[in-house]
């Protein structure tokens, strides 16, 4: 997935200075978001529907993910084939 990303990111930001302010960026946003999300979540979501279940949900947020990452692997495609039609 990393270097689905990287492929990604390559076609859209030209030099090594952009991309790595866009890598720093997307890893202290995923930094602060899981750490919100332990602090205020998972306690309510535990009691909510037992530990068991928020175990099943752990596989199908590593899905989402992927899914997103294929999705925006599409895009770019599309926008690629679509800049270079005559």
């Amino acid at each position: 997935m990393y270097f689905e990303q990287g492929r990604i990111v390559a076609g859209s930001y030209s030099d090594v200075a952009s991309r790595t302010q866009f890598f720093a960026l997307v890893d202290l946003t995923v930094s602060v978001l899981t750490l919100t999300c332990q602090l205020l979540l998972t306690a309510p979501l535990i009691r909510l529907i037992g530990i068991g279940g928020a175990l099943v949900i752990v596989p199908f947020a590593g899905l989402w993910g992927s899914l997103s990452v294929w999705l925006a692997r599409q895009q770019a495609h599309k926008a690629n084939s679509e800049r270079t039609k005559p």
